[in-house]
Formats: structure tokens, sequence, C-alpha cells
């Protein structure tokens, strides 16, 4: 699933946000948007388990905040 959570606090602590969600998945991929708080994350994990590790960092996020975007997988590398 793709997800993009816009408006982020500076405060989060991007670096143990990824390895949270990479410790459960380890193929996801976490960045913020160029120039913006926006919160961009490729992950297997559902919203729950995202906002989870939000607030492991400190960070409390409405579940109404979290963007789930359609899938963009093709499938062809088989994950």
């Amino acid at each position: 699933m793709q997800y993009e959570i816009a408006g982020v606090p500076a405060t989060l602590d991007l670096p143990l946000f990824t390895q949270l969600i990479t410790d459960a998945d380890p193929a996801a991929v976490v960045d913020l948007a160029p120039g913006t708080r926006t919160l961009r994350m490729s992950t297997v994990l559902g919203t729950h388990a995202v906002l989870d590790a939000l607030g492991r960092t400190g960070v409390d996020v409405a579940s109404t905040e979290v963007d789930q975007l359609p899938s963009q997988c093709c499938g062809g590398c088989g994950g």
C-alpha cells in the first residue's frame, strides 16, 4: 500500500520511523516529499501499524490524516 501524510511535524524522527517500518516490512520505502512535510511510504503494513510506528516516535496523527493511495504495483517483480 502507498500512503501520504501531509503536514507531519518537524519533530518527526524520520530515521527512527523508517527503522520501525522497515523492521516490520524490510521492503518498505519511506521518505519526505522534497520541500514539504509530506511523509510518503510504500509498505505492506496497514494504517494501524503505520500510526503505531508514528506514535512510537512521539508523533500523533489521526487516521483521517492518512491518505491511502491506489496501488501502482504492476506485480512484475513478484513483490
